[in-house]
């Protein structure tokens, strides 16, 4: 009796250790989302128009359609792909984000290629659609 108390709590303890999560913790992230900024050493002028390009997350499916009408494709070429990640962290086409959402509104994604290189940063500011 003693060996099956003993048993049924291990596993329960290795059960419980074993869960693995690969999607953001904040399902804010989920719906449409408009561009209205990028920040970074790039050439497309001042007053370019970023509102042609939008993303829309699908949280349940870990997916995440991208849409660019204007000159540029600043997170990716159009298409659905699939994202993992973890915390405020995520990935896509094996490039990592940190995201910030303030007032549910307003959505951050930093892209950072080389960390210690100051003029390597991207951050891709969206509003909710």
């Amino acid at each position: 009796m003693f060996k099956k108390l003993i048993f049924l709590v291990f596993t329960v303890f290795v059960v419980s250790c074993s869960k693995n999560n690969d999607t953001p913790d904040d399902i804010s992230l989920e719906g449409d989302w408009v561009l209205t900024n990028v920040i970074c050493f790039c050439g497309f002028g001042q007053d370019y128009d970023f509102s042609g390009n939008t993303i829309s997350f699908d949280t349940r499916a870990n997916k995440i359609t991208v849409q660019n009408t204007g000159e540029f494709d600043f997170l990716a070429e159009p298409g659905t792909y699939a994202y993992s990640g973890s915390g405020n962290q995520i990935t896509l086409n094996d490039r990592s984000y940190v995201f910030e959402i303030e007032e549910e509104t307003t959505l951050r994604l930093i892209f950072a290629d080389e960390p210690l290189i100051a003029d390597d940063e991207v951050t891709f500011t969206y509003r909710k659609n």
